[in-house]
């Protein structure tokens, strides 16, 4: 909470403090924060095998948390509506396993750190000059770093903003985005520079 804090302090200092408008640069910098990432909230629904012998004795996965992501990402702007570029995505997971014979007892819990690296394109909407719409679709792949149950190490990930903003100057500014995908699912804020 003391991370989120600080970024929304940050965002508002630079808003009433932004730097001069000049020519607008043609490469970007963006550092956002996010919630949880798309495993931790799509998988922690437990499976209910009440009625299965065979899910007693199936191993149950169980999240217990994902603290917040950060994502950081470098965009070049080709044209005045295409902007390519990539972004690093950042999310730790702790989740258990347990049997339900064992009587819901986790047999261990463990920690798994998820990287994913995507490629993406970003369309601006042309509007205002202190506030920006864009879009933006990202495929690449995600790396799940330590112990992980049924996953591959490496696997497919994509990212899809149908609408994000930007507010404030034009070299210092704010941005925000609802992102859906395999690496976010929820939103993101941030503060962003370009040069």
């Amino acid at each position: 909470m003391k991370q989120f804090s600080a970024l929304l302090a940050t965002l508002v200092a630079c808003l009433l403090f932004s730097l001069p408008s000049g020519a607008q640069g043609k490469h970007e910098i963006n550092l956002y924060m996010s919630g949880a990432c798309s495993e931790y909230l799509s998988l922690n629904t437990p499976r209910d095998y009440t009625m299965d012998l065979y899910g007693l004795y199936e191993t149950q996965v169980r999240y217990i948390q994902s603290g917040p992501g950060l994502t950081l990402e470098y965009n070049y702007a080709l044209l005045n509506w295409l902007v390519l570029g990539g972004q690093f995505n950042y999310h730790r997971v702790i989740w258990d396993q347990y049997s339900r014979v064992g009587g819901n007892r986790a047999n261990y819990t463990n920690t798994k750190n998820k990287v994913a690296l995507l490629p993406q394109a970003k369309f601006r909407i042309p509007g205002m000059r202190h506030f920006r719409l864009y879009a933006k679709v990202a495929v690449g792949m995600m790396l799940n770093i330590g112990h992980y149950y049924t996953q591959d190490p490496v696997v497919f990930a994509w990212d899809v903003v149908p609408i994000g903003c930007e507010w404030g100057g034009q070299r210092v500014y704010g941005t925000a985005e609802l992102a859906y995908g395999s690496v976010i699912k929820g939103g993101r804020i941030g503060i962003g520079f370009r040069f």
